[in-house]
Formats: structure tokens, sequence, C-alpha cells
């Protein structure tokens, strides 16, 4: 009698898995729970650390060693006033030394960039860039 009790749990666990390997799979090939590829809206490719305004702009300070730079980066614009210039007005960074010698050569001084609200349509302020030491470029 035990032998057989044994023998029919073997069975029914078999079973289980056996079924349950087949829910699983029909579940995954139908798309599971990433159907319409929303596995891809949760990477952190999309997560941001910055607010979006009304037009769909990050906004906020620069953040070191974080590898996003906010589209509209906060500042302190003339007179003390806060708002944001856009990432798009500052330059990229030279790739090579020879390309930073000609940015440099080529640079125009000094460098005045528009202050905005942060919905970045509003021109509230100007900045001026400086170098380390403080200097006007």
């Amino acid at each position: 009698m035990k032998h057989k009790r044994l023998s029919k749990l073997r069975i029914s666990c078999i079973f289980v898995i056996i079924i349950s390997t087949v829910l699983l799979a029909v579940f995954y090939s139908r798309g599971g729970l990433f159907k319409n590829n929303n596995l891809e809206k949760l990477t952190t490719k999309n997560v941001s650390l910055y607010p979006l305004n009304k037009n769909g702009q990050t906004y906020g300070p620069h953040i070191d060693n974080y590898e996003e730079e906010p589209d509209l980066i906060e500042v302190y614009g003339t007179h003390g006033t806060l708002g944001y210039i856009k990432s798009t007005d500052l330059e990229s960074p030279p790739n090579t030394p020879e390309e930073a010698i000609k940015q440099q050569n080529n640079r125009k001084t000094p460098i005045e960039l528009p202050v905005y609200d942060k919905d970045g349509e509003n021109i509230i302020s100007t900045f001026v860039l400086q170098d380390n030491t403080g200097v006007d470029y």
C-alpha cells in the first residue's frame, strides 16, 4: 500500500511539472509579462532622475558622475537669477587633443548664453561661461 501511495505521488508530481512547463511555455510564447515590448519601457535607459517640464524636457542641476545631462541645466544667471541653459547651447566635448585646441582657438569671448525658465520657453536672464579660474573666456 505504501508503494502505491509513493507511485501515485510521483505520478502527481510529474503531472504538475509537465502542466506547469506547458503553461509557462504558452505564457511566454505569447509575450508573457512583456507583451508589446513593455520590457523596453522597464530599462534604466528610460528612467531619469530629472523631472520633465510641460514640453517633455528634463531639467535640473548637473550631477557629477551621472551619465545623463538634463536638457535644461540649472544655473544662476546675471544678478543671481535662477534658471536653465539649454544643453544644446553648450559645445560638445572634444574627442582628441587637436579638437580641443581648435575649439579653444575658435571660441568667442565672452560666451553668453540665454537663461530660460523651467519650461525652456521664456528667456529670463543671461549666463556668462567662465573657466576654472573664474576669468571670462
